[in-house]
């Protein structure tokens, strides 16, 4: 407990206060991070106090990280989420953001989340900062008239307000808003739109009518960060007006046109089935498969980020008949996904015994040479076929055509 001499307008206060809560909330997207019962729960607000030396939640949640305080006498907490007590920083709050808007199952007044957050610190980016308002558990206060002699106080120190005006002090304390007629800002939002950046601003989502100068305040006022490629955000316009509200714009001032909500995506480039068709067959053809060859079953297309797309044709399994291809897609040298393609061969069934004789078709451009061969060798997995030339005995390999010969391309 502290004891207090203050002078305020010439007259002096005896203030007794006893160490309190600071209620804080986050203005942004981050949350509070705490552990209850052993589960990491969230919260935008909390009121907290010390317990057992560590920072927590008036309902026994604990802050994390942790933080310790030894002297609880004067706690308070910057926008920058900096926790000091008696003026020295003894800790740091970090906050938790989600790739989407965190969907809320309240446990005792927190929420939880099936999915993981990454970190980040108040103040920096579209995480937010820390509001916060101390509150005492108890004050008094007894007016001293002047040339009286107040109580002898427990600290040596003293206090002296300076004379003010409570006007003035108002006035500062007051955060500035600029204010524009509505008439002369309109703000039309999209009802879908594909940013390209890693940051959702108002330009990219709206078109903006108002005075040049505030318009290129308000494009580039930040709404969030946008989502993973195959991921959608959800924009709704409180979330919007709170955002320009927090850019200092008064949002009665601004006529909001357009959807209740927007939906963000993250903008990439697709790549049709058939790209991954042609890349299986080629691999297939490369690690030595039947040449005639198809997809079996067809395939959506697929989105990638924006960048130089190859393909590798990571696997091959199967028999010439019936096979499969995995293909990896690569964007800028990195792999992004891949797919699986099911081939089939369009050749006739290869049903040749060793020792069948049989024509042989020799293919070099426009020429074609038949002659006669024997079987030698048929390989089932690839529908390869070597022969023996009857006149030389020369081996040659090839495929098994529509009309029971076999072709060699030269």
């Amino acid at each position: 407990m502290k004891s207090l001499l203050l002078t305020l307008f010439g007259i002096t206060l005896f203030q007794v206060a006893l160490a309190g809560t600071v209620s804080i909330q986050v203005e942004g997207d981050g949350y509070l991070r705490f552990i209850s019962d052993g589960k990491m729960v969230y919260a935008k607000s909390a009121d907290l106090k010390t317990i057992n030396g560590r920072l927590g939640s008036t309902t026994g949640a604990m802050l994390v990280p942790a933080i310790v305080i030894a002297d609880t006498s004067n706690l308070s907490v910057d926008l920058e989420g900096n926790v000091k007590s008696s003026g020295k920083i003894v800790g740091r709050i970090v906050l938790a953001l989600f790739e989407s808007e965190l969907a809320p199952f309240n446990t005792n007044g927190f929420a939880t989340a099936a999915s993981r957050p990454t970190l980040g610190n108040p103040g920096e980016g579209a995480n937010g900062v820390i509001r916060s308002n101390a509150k005492p558990q108890r004050t008094t206060v007894k007016v001293i008239p002047q040339g009286e002699t107040a109580p002898e106080a427990t600290s040596e120190r003293i206090i002296v307000q300076p004379k003010v005006r409570a006007s003035l002090a108002t006035d500062i304390a007051a955060k500035p808003k600029l204010s524009v007629d509505s008439s002369l800002i309109q703000v039309k939002i999209l009802d879908q739109i594909e940013v390209e950046s890693d940051t959702i601003t108002l330009g990219e989502i709206s078109t903006i009518t108002a005075p040049k100068s505030i318009l290129d305040k308000l494009a580039r006022i930040e709404l969030g960060d946008t989502p993973l490629l195959v991921v959608e955000r959800i924009l709704d316009r409180g979330r919007i007006l709170a955002r320009i509200k927090m850019a200092g714009i008064d949002p009665e001032t601004v006529s909001l046109i357009g959807p209740d909500k927007v939906r963000v995506s993250r903008k990439g480039q697709r790549i049709g089935h058939a790209q991954f068709v042609e890349s299986a067959i080629r691999g297939a053809q490369v690690k030595g498969y039947n040449t005639k060859l198809e997809s079996s079953t067809p395939g959506p297309e697929m989105k990638v980020p924006i960048g130089e797309v190859e393909f590798v044709c990571e696997a091959v399994n199967g028999s010439n008949t019936d096979l499969s291809a995995t293909i990896g897609v690569y964007v800028d040298g990195k792999r992004f996904n891949s797919r699986t393609v099911k081939l089939k061969s369009t050749a006739p069934s290869v049903n040749l015994k060793v020792g069948t004789l049989v024509s042989v078709r020799v293919i070099s451009g426009t020429v074609s040479v038949e002659s006669k061969g024997k079987v030698v060798k048929v390989d089932p997995s690839t529908g390869i076929v070597t022969v023996a030339i009857t006149e030389t005995g020369a081996q040659l390999s090839g495929t098994l055509a529509a009309d029971g010969s076999v072709e060699v391309k030269a």
